[in-house]
C-alpha cells in the first residue's frame, strides 16, 4: 500500500487533453497527476480528493490531463501525459479508462500500463490503478479482474473504487451513484471515488467530511 511522504506526488492517469491544476511550489508536499477521462473529470475528482487530504491535515497537489472518451493509449499517443510526467518530481501517477470488461480492452489496458510504468517510475513516481465502476449490464467484478490484473503486471497500488461502489449501494440501496447515463458519477459517487484514492494512498482509514457515517466506506 502506497504511504505518505514529503515529495510525494500522486499522477492519476486521466484520459484527455485538457490539463488542469491547483498551482503549487515544486516541494511543497505530496503531488498528485490524474490521467484519464470524463469519470476523473466529472465533479472534478482532483479537487474533491485534495480537499479530503487536506482534513486530513495533508497538503496535496493535484493535476490532471483528461479528454471524454479517451484510453490510456490515446494519452500516449497523443504525445501531452509523457510531458505532464516529467513536468515535476510526483510521487503517485495514478491511472485511469473505462471498465476494460472485453478481452480486449482488458488486453489494452494491460498493455497501456506496461507501457507507463517505466516512464513514472523514471521520473521518481510510483503508478497506481484507480478501478472504476461498470456500464450498466456489466458487473463490477469484471472490472475488478481487469484492474487487477493491470495493477499486477506493473506491480502498481490499485485503488478499488468500483468495489467501494457496490458496497455502498449494498449499505443503503437508495444511494445514487450517477447520473441518469447510469456511468457518469454523480457527486455522491465521485465522493466514495475520492475517499478510495485518499484511502488507498495515505492509509487514512476513514477519510473526514461530510457524509452520512451510514454511507462511509470502511
Amino acid at each position: 500500500m502506497a504511504r505518505l511522504s514529503l515529495g510525494f506526488a500522486i499522477l492519476i492517469l486521466a484520459v484527455g487533453t485538457s490539463v488542469w491544476s491547483q498551482p503549487a511550489a515544486q516541494d511543497d508536499g505530496p503531488s498528485v497527476l490524474f490521467v484519464g477521462n470524463s469519470l476523473t473529470e466529472r465533479n472534478d475528482l482532483p479537487a474533491r480528493v485534495r480537499a479530503l487530504a487536506g482534513l486530513a491535515g495533508l497538503r496535496v497537489h493535484t493535476a490532471a490531463v483528461t479528454r471524454g472518451g479517451a484510453s490510456l493509449a490515446d494519452h500516449w499517443n497523443a504525445g501531452r501525459v509523457q510531458r505532464e510526467i516529467s513536468s515535476r518530481r510526483w510521487s503517485f501517477v495514478v491511472l485511469q479508462q473505462g471498465p476494460s470488461t472485453q478481452p480486449a480492452s482488458r488486453a489494452e489496458l494491460v498493455s497501456s500500463v506496461r507501457q507507463y510504468a517505466p516512464a513514472i517510475r523514471a521520473a521518481g513516481a510510483e503508478p497506481v490503478l484507480l478501478m472504476v465502476w461498470p456500464l450498466p449490464g456489466q458487473t463490477t467484478q469484471a472490472v475488478a479482474a481487469s484492474y487487477r490484473a493491470a495493477a499486477s503486471a506493473i506491480g502498481a497500488t490499485l485503488i478499488p473504487a468500483g468495489e467501494d461502489w457496490e458496497r455502498a449501494r449494498l449499505r443503503d440501496r437508495g444511494l445514487v451513484l450517477t447520473e441518469a447515463d447510469g456511468f457518469h458519477p454523480s457527486e455522491m459517487g465521485t465522493e466514495i471515488a475520492a475517499r478510495a484514492v485518499v484511502r488507498a494512498l495515505w492509509n487514512v482509514p476513514r477519510a473526514p467530511g461530510p457524509i452520512d457515517a451510514g454511507h462511509m466506506i470502511r
